[in-house]
């Protein structure tokens, strides 16, 4: 009981870590940090000295390109984030994402697919309760193409920005072409925050942001949250590797996607 063994830790090599998005009529946003080690200090202190505030960070529709500007916010984090100006998205579009870091490249490409209409909203009491329950969502597949959806909500109120429902990214090879029903359930504000509790309740409003993906994305997010859901634990792993469409003169992590969205308010009554 009072013997002690020195262990001899891996050493970490930080990798670039980009989280970069872009919706038709907005302007693309990127975040930018390093990976951390496992057996690295989490503190306010060491957090921030992740964040990478140095890169060049351009985006290019094929026929302008436009360097992002850095811009700070304290209240989320992390608390800086590159954004554009001039380009904002457009549905058909293919942008590529050029970030430059610490004399290294990386470099992704995405497209924002033409968003999908909801055919129905509707709510349904979870059994043997009066007050909590679940959205349902009803969409017709487009039978021509593969397709990838990704859900948000958001209850005024409750929620200060759009949480991906959980099992958030959804793929069509299972009901391609079929008029499908799949009902939402309510995800978590933060990964490092797995909740069980998956009910809206009466008198919610909810925001519903309806999205379609393009592959790389949706293979970004459905590995990411495999790892997840199949650990319950953001530092635990079962195994798989998280899928990138991020390339670059080193292996970095993360996704630059593109989401082609529709937007609904729904009371819960």
């Amino acid at each position: 009981a009072g013997c002690s063994d020195e262990l001899d830790l891996p050493v970490n090599r930080p990798k670039v870590v980009i989280e970069g998005f872009i919706e038709q009529d907005e302007y693309p946003l990127v975040y930018l940090t390093l990976s951390s080690g496992y057996y690295e200090p989490v503190d306010s202190s060491s957090l921030l000295e992740l964040v990478l505030t140095t890169a060049r960070v351009a985006i290019s529709d094929g026929e302008q390109e436009e360097v992002l500007t850095l811009f700070r916010n304290t209240e989320v984090f992390p608390p800086f984030y590159y954004q554009a100006t001039d380009i904002r998205g457009e549905v058909g579009k293919a942008y590529t994402l050029e970030v430059r870091s610490r004399q290294d490249i990386y470099v992704a490409e995405t497209v924002i697919k033409q968003p999908l209409e909801l055919d129905s909203i509707w709510f349904q009491y979870d059994e043997g309760s009066d007050n909590l329950g679940n959205i349902w969502i009803e969409f017709q597949d487009n039978p021509l193409e593969e397709n990838f959806y990704r859900v948000f909500t958001r209850r005024r109120g409750k929620d200060s920005n759009y949480v991906p429902i959980y099992q958030s990214a959804i793929g069509d090879r299972s009901f391609n072409g079929e008029q499908f029903q799949v009902s939402i359930l309510r995800g978590s504000g933060a990964f490092s925050d797995v909740t069980d509790d998956f009910f809206f309740e009466k008198g919610d409003t909810v925001d519903i942001r309806f999205c379609t993906i393009d592959k790389p994305h949706f293979d970004f997010w459905r590995t990411l949250e495999q790892e997840l859901y199949l650990t319950g634990n953001p530092f635990g792993s079962v195994g798989n590797e998280i899928s990138s469409n991020v390339e670059g003169t080193r292996k970095a992590l993360g996704v630059w996607g593109g989401y082609g969205a529709s937007y609904y308010q729904y009371i819960v009554k």
